[in-house]
């Protein structure tokens, strides 16, 4: 009897010596680390960032204007952005580019030294860690040369009032860069939307903080009438009087570019003083540009109250799409001298100015 219990005994002893060695060797004894090791999410993978080409604008014989837009840095810093452009399809920057800076967003750069009568294609591009990534291929062709005006003069600098024929209103104009501006709000109002009722395709039109829908008395409102009307995308789209548009990112861009560039650009484009801007230490506008930009505020039909920032903020559409239901627009704050950029879903209400084609 003592022989077997022994013998028990020796066994399980070898039992428990192997399962520990075992053990050891798996690391589950004495710190277990390949446990933690293998349990632990793998670090992020960097992929190429994405981004998109920007129409081209401002084409002349010699020269034009593009840019880019990057919406993701694929989880690496950008550090270098700009645009190629070559005469064959899907130029990289092996050809010729221009550097525009870095990071995430919108920029815009200048091709100069182009050939009069001649089509390039350009490819926005950004480069991070993992590699270098391109925008669309767009393609545009230079005017061609003309020889009975070789020096052609600059637009206006003063130009003159836009009359809406449409409506009679009658809208101050001003030339920022190569491009001319309205210098006030648009008033158009062919219909009047309940602010309970939003799309993101049927064009709405309001006014801040009305539930206004008679066409006739909603022009009778204070708001409309210092402010001007506020705009799904839609409408915006569809509401610029015959000869102008609603601007594009790039335009945008060139307009902020000619003022000196988006940390400065507000400042001068805010109307001075405050009759309706909100008072501030920091960021008061001085109007050098002439823009005259107001707080007209916003629409928000997913908000409790639909309307805000009026005083505070003002806020405009621009052409260029985020997507099937969101578009770019422009906000300048009370207390910045900084005007930026953001998209939204289409059926929030701006306001609109229209830039001459």
């Amino acid at each position: 009897m003592e022989y077997r219990v022994d013998f028990k005994y020796k066994v399980l002893s070898l039992a428990l010596a192997a399962l520990f060695f075992w053990g050891c060797d798996a690391g589950l004894i004495d710190g277990g680390g390949d446990i933690d090791d293998n349990t632990s999410e793998p670090p992020p993978q960097v992929t190429l960032p994405t981004l998109v080409t920007l129409e081209v604008e401002d084409i002349g014989e010699k020269s034009a204007t593009s840019g880019g837009n990057i919406h993701s840095d694929g989880g690496s810093a950008v550090t270098h952005r700009g645009v190629c452009w070559g005469t064959s399809a899907n130029p990289t920057t092996a050809n010729k580019i221009v550097e525009s800076g870095e990071g995430k967003g919108l920029f815009s750069a200048s091709l100069t030294e182009l050939e009069p009568g001649t089509t390039y294609h350009v490819r926005a591009y950004a480069t991070n860690s993992k590699g270098t990534a391109y925008g669309n291929n767009i393609s545009f062709k230079t005017i061609e040369e003309d020889s009975t005006d070789p020096n052609p003069t600059d637009p206006p600098q003063t130009p003159d009032p836009l009359v809406d024929s449409r409506d009679g209103n009658i809208y101050q104009t001003v030339q920022i860069g190569p491009k001319i501006w309205m210098a006030e709000n648009l008033r158009f109002l062919p219909s009047l939307s309940s602010p309970s009722i939003s799309s993101n395709s049927d064009p709405h039109y309001l006014i801040y903080d009305s539930e206004e829908t008679d066409v006739e008395l909603g022009k009778l409102e204070e708001n409309y009438n210092k402010y001007g009307a506020l705009y799904n995308w839609s409408a915006a789209k569809q509401s610029c009087p015959a000869g102008w548009h609603l601007p594009t990112d790039n335009e945008w861009l060139s307009l902020i570019s000619a003022l000196g560039g988006e940390l400065v650009a507000g400042g001068k484009m805010k109307e001075s003083g405050t009759q309706h801007w909100q008072s501030a230490a920091t960021g008061s506008g001085n109007n050098e540009s002439g823009f005259t930009a107001l707080p007209a505020g916003a629409y928000d039909p997913s908000s409790l109250t639909k309307f805000s920032y009026l005083y505070r903020s003002g806020f405009w559409w621009s052409a260029t799409e985020d997507g099937p239901e969101s578009a770019n627009y422009k906000y300048i704050d009370y207390n910045s001298h900084k005007i930026n950029s953001h998209h939204i879903q289409k059926k929030n209400g701006y306001s609109v100015r229209c830039v001459k084609d």
